[in-house]
């Protein structure tokens, strides 16, 4: 018995430059064939999720006076401002490739009493560095679902809630 398969093949054009790079990522993944699926299936990914509105997000975080960086796919849904005994705290909601909330807080501090009804206040040095401008910590929370928000903060799931009635991106023949 005899089994014939025929697989369909595709020419790749790899420039001079870009030897190395290819021959790193087949090595890596096992073969070139499967380098290629890879990338292939994270660019549809990516494409597919961009064409959904997301977007790559980065976010600058602190905990506890240390500074780190995230990143992930999202959809930025509402930015809200409420007032905070230090401030203003400001809570933005993404929407993620997983389908679920993130919420990232800060408190913008209020002016400090030096700077009232001065016009010059960035003149003053200390105004400067934007960390002059958050009190506390920078954070990122996860919530699984719009529920799961409700429960931490009702009112800014009703504005996520309110968001996601609104088509993320929309071509108008204007």
């Amino acid at each position: 018995m005899h089994i014939i398969m025929h697989m369909p093949t595709r020419n790749v054009y790899v420039s001079d430059e870009d030897q190395n790079l290819f021959q790193e990522a087949a090595e890596l993944a096992g073969g070139f064939s499967p380098a290629v699926s890879e990338a292939l299936r994270e660019y549809v990914k990516r494409r597919k999720l961009m064409r959904g509105g997301a977007e790559q997000v980065e976010v600058d975080l602190r905990t506890d006076g240390i500074d780190h960086r995230v990143s992930f796919m999202g959809r930025r849904l509402v930015k809200v401002q409420r007032d905070h005994e230090q401030g203003c705290r400001i809570d933005t909601v993404y929407a993620t490739a997983r389908k679920q909330f993130a919420v990232v807080s800060k408190v913008r501090r209020v002016l400090p009493s030096w700077a009232g009804g001065k016009e010059d206040l960035w003149s003053h040095p200390e105004t400067w560095d934007k960390e002059f401008w958050t009190v506390g910590d920078r954070t990122l929370t996860v919530f699984a679902n719009l529920d799961e928000l409700r429960t931490a903060d009702g009112e800014l799931a009703e504005r996520v809630d309110s968001a996601l009635h609104v088509a993320p991106y929309e071509v108008l023949d204007i």
